[in-house]
């Protein structure tokens, strides 16, 4: 579903949050559960099962540059031209990332809109750039999303141009819980595969939400070609995606039922 159909359903009170797992949260779904396994596609050779450790967190940040129109051949110095604000925003964008500590692992990636049916021979009135603001915690997004405000701020003063700011809810850090990760190794290692364990990644998931209330772990399971969230994406081994990764699920869920409630470590939330 698309962010702006989700806005809408969200405006209109049928939905709390933005993210499905979030609005689960909300909705106190998880309530009566030990702990939540989620799987994923992942990037795998044959024989293999993955889970990673820990996740970025993020947040979205939008920026509207706002100027003025004007024809773009004859009096174009009656404009003021909000696409040209915005395309110096992305490259001090480019500029920042150098001063990120890699320890820290920030991910920027701004996209700049203009408006549906913008003409070419009018300067540009509006230009939107949105980025998620990737960050290990909590507290580096907000540092690194103060940054980028500063930045945009002087980019829209360069031009001469309005600045409207608008933050929205991302995703919290994820990260497994030892216990669930172990026994997936063993159950994963007694079935004859091979077990990936991925220390971190850059990206995000709502499951950081979820791990920061239940213990929580997500199995990256085989069978496709690995194109996370593209068009490409196919499944390219149907057994292994079908029928073993259900066959391992349900083997290392029989073993997550026979453990004792206290072996599973409380959620240390990422403040």
């Amino acid at each position: 579903m698309e962010l702006e159909r989700r806005e809408a359903l969200r405006g209109e009170g049928r939905l709390r949050a933005l993210s499905g797992k979030q609005e689960l949260l909300e909705r106190g779904a998880f309530g009566g559960f030990r702990a939540v396994v989620a799987t994923h596609a992942a990037v795998l050779q044959p024989g293999e099962v993955s889970s990673v450790l820990a996740m970025n967190g993020f947040e979205v940040r939008r920026w509207s540059f706002l100027g003025a129109s004007a024809h773009a051949g004859a009096h174009p110095h009656r404009g003021r031209n909000a696409q040209n604000a915005g395309a110096l925003f992305l490259q001090a964008c480019a500029f920042l990332r150098e001063s990120f500590p890699e320890d820290r692992h920030v991910r920027i990636h701004p996209v700049l809109r203009l408006p549906p049916g913008q003409a070419v021979n009018l300067i540009p009135a509006s230009a939107l750039v949105e980025t998620y603001v990737r960050a290990v915690d909590p507290e580096t997004v907000q540092d690194t999303a103060r940054r980028l405000q500063a930045a945009a701020e002087g980019c829209a003063a360069a031009i001469g141009v309005e600045l409207r700011s608008e933050p929205l809810r991302g995703y919290a850090p994820f990260r497994a819980d030892a216990r669930l990760q172990a026994q997936l190794r063993e159950t994963v290692e007694a079935r004859g595969l091979h077990f990936v364990e991925e220390p971190f990644s850059a990206a995000s998931s709502d499951m950081g939400d979820v791990s920061q209330q239940k213990p929580s772990i997500i199995v990256g399971l085989p069978g496709t070609n690995g194109r996370l969230h593209e068009q490409e994406f196919r499944v390219t081994d149907e057994r292994a995606a079908y029928f073993q990764s259900a066959e391992l699920l349900a083997d290392y869920l029989r073993r997550l039922a026979s453990l004792p409630a206290e072996s599973l470590s409380a959620p240390n939330p990422t403040k």
